[in-house]
């Protein structure tokens, strides 16, 4: 929850900025400064095809029915078939945090409960860890996994 809330705020501060800023500086009769061109679509580093608002929603909305499966307040890890050094596991990873408020999601696949956010179905086998047994599997590559008690 505290990760959802500290973005929320993120996100508020940096639209109050851009548009007070602007309209402080017309106050004090300066022209604000001209906004950065944006980069070339080729340099920008997308989700696998997210690369708008309206496309992050039903990303996150992959994720409903499998909030509704943990318990409130807790814990879970989280596991990708993306590799660790891989920004684009941290982008999903933040999305999976923002899905799954008030849950909290850690990187790491040695707690109790592990959430999995697979693009290859063929990677997914690779990318699950030693000791998780899969509890459950819901749309879009996401799944549900158990450590288990050997």
């Amino acid at each position: 929850m505290r990760y959802a809330a500290l973005l929320l705020i993120a996100f508020a501060l940096v639209r109050i900025g851009l548009v007070y800023g602007a309209n402080f500086a017309r106050f004090r009769g300066e022209q604000p400064a001209a906004m950065p061109a944006a980069p070339a679509q080729s340099e920008v580093h997308h989700l696998k095809g997210i690369d708008s608002y309206a496309k992050v929603d039903p990303f996150v909305r992959r994720f409903d029915v499998l909030k509704s499966s943990l318990p409130v307040g807790g814990t879970v890890g989280f596991i990708s078939d993306l590799p660790l050094d891989d920004p684009l596991r941290g982008e999903i990873l933040i999305l999976v945090r923002y899905a799954l408020v008030p849950v909290k999601v850690e990187d790491d696949a040695s707690l109790p409960w592990v959430v999995g956010a697979f693009d290859a179905p063929a990677d997914a086998a690779r990318a699950i860890p030693a000791g998780l047994e899969r509890v459950a599997t819901y749309a879009q590559g996401v799944a549900l996994f158990r450590r288990r008690n050997d």
